[in-house]
Order: C-alpha cells, then sequence, then structure tokens
C-alpha cells in the first residue's frame, strides 16, 4: 500500500475516535450550559450551569455528528474499493470471514 494510503488511514482512524468522543462530549456539555441537567449513572443529576453556551455547542455537535458520518462512509467506501479493485487484504482482515481477494483468479 502507498505511504500517502497508510497516512490518510491513520489519520482516518484518529479522526474517528475523536469524534467518538467529542460528539457525546458536546451533547452533555451542551445540555449542562443550555439548562438541563445531565445524569451520570452513579452521580445523578449533574447541573444545570447558568450560561449562554448551550446553543453555540448543540450547533458543534451536530456538525461534528455529520463530520463523523461523512468521514465513516468515506472510510467504508475505502474499504470497499481496496477490495473489489486493489484485491487487497484491507477488508478480509477487517471483517472474519471473508475470503482474501488477493487469492482469487480472474478472467
Amino acid at each position: 500500500m502507498p505511504s500517502w494510503m497508510e497516512v490518510a488511514s491513520k489519520a482516518t482512524h484518529w479522526a474517528l475516535y475523536a469524534l467518538l468522543f467529542a460528539v457525546p462530549a458536546t451533547a452533555m456539555v451542551g445540555a449542562l450550559f443550555g439548562g438541563h441537567p445531565v445524569t451520570v449513572y452513579g452521580l445523578g443529576a449533574i447541573g444545570p450551569f447558568s450560561g449562554s453556551w448551550g446553543a453555540p455547542l448543540a450547533e458543534i455537535h451536530g456538525t461534528l455528528g455529520d463530520v463523523m458520518m461523512w468521514i465513516a462512509g468515506l472510510h467504508a467506501a475505502a474499504a470497499i474499493f481496496h477490495h473489489f479493485f486493489l484485491r487487497d487484504r484491507v477488508l478480509s482482515q477487517m471483517l472474519p470471514g471473508l475470503p482474501d481477494p488477493s487469492s482469487r483468479r480472474s478472467g
């Protein structure tokens, strides 16, 4: 695999992991500063806090969610591209039981 694909792969994975943390975090903080208490299991209800950050954080939350969906979709498209066009083991390494496309003969 070319080095630019390796870099893109690592950047995509790090972005997805960061977004998996950032999307719920912005929802919880946005709710706290939007005048809504947040219930944390084991601690009970926290907040609400006063402030005008609720609406901007809700907008950031929505935008980050959209970005996460686009990146996940592009990630899936890249895996399918690897499987059917490059015929490498990228997708077969992620999905157990999927045959290795490089072992198939064409024609």
